[in-house]
């Protein structure tokens, strides 16, 4: 050991040890050195503890935060000055309070909160927690303190829990109000009515809005895959560079221009942009902007320019009268056609007032025509007036007029003048010319009679009631068919209606039986008319009659004397020519007789015999041929009606006519391939056929040419005329008739021809230019009967060495 003075004591060193006495003040002498050591340590710690604890105090008395130090046991150890400006309690009422009366700081929501924070601490040795709670302050204001607690331990227990309570309240209403207005800016993101984008300088879209979906059809979601490139129509792309450039270069800082761009369906929409640039950290990124679909609207704005311009296409070229004058008549505006018919120009007309060129009398009608206009009881009033143009000459307009308005107040009258002049002077003389046709109407010695699509009698003249004794009053307003025949009723049915249904048929005409007022029956000969404006349909039927009753009789009494002219000749012709059968039958009998009697010396061979009965077959068989044809001149022959195509007949009657003809005349067909049906006796038609070719035969004894050929053609009906000649001679074409629709069949030669006084009785029974014994004159009779009795009629064409023509005419089925 060492003194401390360095010297060596004890016995180490070989020197000798001290006396016991020194040593215990050694030792003494030391501990105090050590005491006074350790004190002055003290003394160094106690004044650190104190410097220590002014610094604590400094802080926990100027801590912006509230400092809480709570005892495991509940009580509060300290409550640092923060608190009171905070929640506006002192130390002391917080160290007073009772622990449910401190529980009670925090609002209930948050208290569980708390408590299992504190749980976490005193039961599962939590240091340290982290959390947010909301307390009640003195004066109800709600705080939401910053809560970062951990445990105090001591000697390695836990004595305490300290917290720092840090008031973020105006941060939590900061951020609520940050939220809020993020969800407000993003609802107005999403919800705006444009399209609202974000996207880089290169085009490529960083952010937009769905109003692009419900615009162009693109999601969001699309967009981000899309530039404006890509939707930008090509002929505005450089539009669009241009505006980023320009704003990219500083030149603008926000550009408003319009693009049409490519929606997703391929249709053209028209956006109005307004864009500027996007930062972030202050450095420009991209382009913010909207876009509103204005293609409705420049749609609107087009059609409203196209119809501004229609209007002063209209106003300009309209050739009724354009007007516009104030409310005190002063005229604003009149279009060309005004100035046409007025001769005042445009300019001129600005310093008249209206009310100078209307006519005395045409002032009140218009002052009074205009009322409902300013009473607004009316939007429009039409009325007629008379105005002087500047020649003089009184012009009549009708006129349509209405307010001008704006902003629903009246500013003016402007409407639309006809002129009516050329109208009410047509008007006048069409009355005049009314009053014209009643007078001859009625004076006309024809009967004339008006008839309604119904059948109802409008009107009838003098002469149609004279005629039919019947005083006017009692005609008009019945039906027509009242003075008709009910046996005539079904014609006269049919006449009108194809009159009414066939727009090309102007009218028709007929001879025609009456009935009286007393039951007697008269003939007129009718023509009758449909009255119709251009193509429209009829609006009337017009008829004229003349009485042809007396014509009648007289016509009938000639066809009673000419057919019992013809009876004598029919007579005369069968007595002579069943005189010669029944000579022939007498005289080839008679030899049969004398040949076969049993007293006769002459025997005959049976061949003889055999040929005296053939010849009495013979003349009984050309008997039975005549019978035949006197039933078909006299149309009594039975007939076997059926739907028939004369193509069909033809071809038939071709291979059987082919040996009755000479071998040098040749037979040609000309058959129409749509030929319409007939209904008609097959085996009555062949008869003709055969013997309208021989006849033709007859009339080429050096060879020549049969044609057959087949046409639909259009005929008139046939009338009943005094003449047959006459009626054959007319045209298949005469459009003054009515036409019905029939098939032909015409039977032409290349012979000899006929005379015009020959072809007018080649009809005629026993008629016939062939020598005795090579015809009976039947022939073309049956013929004619034939075809009458199959509802149709023939015609004939022949001049002397030029050939003949017979053109038979059937009714097509629909006649029928």
């Amino acid at each position: 050991m060492m003194d401390e003075a360095g010297t060596a004591t004890g016995f180490e060193g070989g020197r000798e040890p001290l006396p016991a006495g020194d040593m215990a003040l050694a030792a003494a002498q030391q501990r105090i050195a050590q005491l006074e050591a350790a004190l002055h340590e003290a003394g160094r710690t106690i004044q650190a503890l104190r410097e220590s604890e002014l610094r604590y105090r400094e802080i926990f008395d100027g801590a912006s935060d509230i400092i809480l130090v709570l005892g495991l046991d509940g009580r509060r150890l300290a409550w640092s000055p923060a608190g009171e400006r905070i929640l506006g309690y002192s130390a002391g009422e917080i160290q007073a309070m009772s622990v449910r009366e401190f529980s009670h700081l925090v609002v209930p929501e948050h208290r569980e909160r708390v408590r299992r924070a504190l749980r976490d601490k005193t039961e599962g040795g939590v240091v340290e927690s982290h959390y947010e709670a909301d307390f009640t302050a003195r004066d109800g204001r709600r705080v939401t303190l910053e809560v970062n607690s951990r445990l105090l331990f001591r000697d390695g227990r836990p004595v305490a829990i300290q917290g720092i309570l840090r008031d973020i309240t105006n941060r939590k209403r900061i951020e609520q109000a940050l939220r809020e207005s993020e969800a407000r800016y993003r609802d107005l993101f999403e919800n705006a009515n444009d399209i609202v984008y974000v996207h880089d300088f290169e085009g490529r879209f960083l952010s937009i809005n769905r109003k692009v979906e419900q615009v162009l059809g693109y999601t969001p979601a699309d967009a981000k895959h899309l530039t404006m490139t890509h939707i930008v129509t090509p002929e505005h792309r450089a539009r669009a560079l241009q505006s980023i450039a320009d704003k990219r270069a500083g030149q603008v800082g926000a550009t408003q221009y319009e693009l049409d761009v490519i929606a997703k369906n391929g249709q053209r929409v028209t956006l109005e942009i307004s864009s500027r640039l996007f930062y972030e950290h202050g450095v420009p990124v991209g382009v913010h902007g909207t876009a509103r679909d204005v293609t409705k609207r420049r749609q609107m704005e087009k059609a409203l320019r196209e119809s501004e311009a229609r209007y002063r296409t209209l106003f300009d070229s309209a050739q009724d009268v354009i007007y516009c004058h104030d409310l005190q008549g002063r005229v604003l505006d009149i279009n060309p056609a005004a100035e046409r018919l007025f001769g005042y120009r445009r300019d001129e007309a600005r310093s008249i007032n209206v009310v100078d060129l209307l006519l005395p009398e045409s002032r009140p009608v218009a002052l009074e025509a205009i009322k409902p206009l300013l009473d607004g009881t009316e939007t429009t009033v039409r009325y007629e007036a008379t105005l002087l143009a500047r020649d003089g000459r009184r012009i009549t307009l009708e006129m349509i007029t209405w307010l001008v308005l704006e902003n629903g107040t009246p500013v003016a009258f402007q409407g639309i003048g006809r002129d009516l002049t050329e109208r009410r002077l047509s008007e006048r003389a069409l009355r005049e010319s009314e009053e014209r046709f009643r007078r001859i109407f009625d004076a006309a010695p024809l009967g004339i009679v008006l008839v309604s699509l119904t059948g109802q009698i409008l009107r009838a003249n003098r002469a149609l009631c004279e005629w039919l004794d019947y005083a006017p009053e009692e005609v008009v307003g019945r039906q027509h068919t009242d003075f008709i025949p009910p046996e005539d009723m079904e014609e006269a049915m049919r006449l009108a209606r194809r009159l009414l249904e066939d727009p090309k048929l102007s009218g028709f005409q007929a001879e025609r039986r009456h009935l009286t007022k007393g039951g007697q029956v008269v003939w007129g000969r009718l023509t009758v008319v449909a009255v119709r404006n251009s193509d429209e349909p009829p609006q009337y039927l017009l008829g004229m009659i003349e009485d042809i009753t007396q014509q009648r009789l007289l016509e009938e009494q000639v066809r009673h004397a000419q057919k019992m002219e013809a009876v004598g000749q029919l007579a005369a012709g069968i007595a002579h020519e069943f005189n010669n059968l029944l000579t022939v039958v007498a005289g080839y009998a008679g030899l049969l007789e004398r040949r076969l009697a049993p007293t006769s010396v002459e025997r005959s061979s049976p061949d003889l015999l055999h040929r005296y009965a053939r010849d009495i077959l013979t003349a009984v068989s050309r008997a039975s041929v005549l019978t035949g044809q006197l039933l078909a001149f006299g149309r009594k022959q039975p007939q076997q009606l059926a739907p028939l195509n004369l193509n069909d007949l033809v071809l038939d009657a071709v291979r059987m006519l082919r040996p009755l003809l000479e071998p040098h005349i040749t037979i040609v067909t000309d058959l129409s391939p749509d030929l319409g049906i007939v209904v008609a006796d097959r085996q009555q038609l062949e008869q003709v056929l055969t013997n309208l070719a021989v006849n033709a035969r007859d009339a080429m004894p050096k060879g020549g040419t049969l044609t057959l050929m087949t046409l639909n053609v259009w005929h008139e009906a046939r009338p009943e005329m005094r003449s047959r000649a006459t009626f054959r001679r007319k045209a298949v074409h005469d459009e003054t008739m009515q036409m019905h629709p029939y098939v032909m069949l015409a039977v032409s030669d290349t012979g000899v021809g006929m005379s015009e006084e020959v072809r007018q009785r080649i009809f005629e029974p026993f008629f016939t230019t062939k020598p005795v014994g090579k015809g009976t004159g039947l022939g073309l009779s049956v013929v004619e009967g034939i075809i009458a009795q199959n509802k149709g009629f023939i015609t004939v064409e022949s001049e002397v060495g030029q050939g003949t023509t017979f053109r038979i005419f059937l009714p097509r089925g629909e006649l029928l």
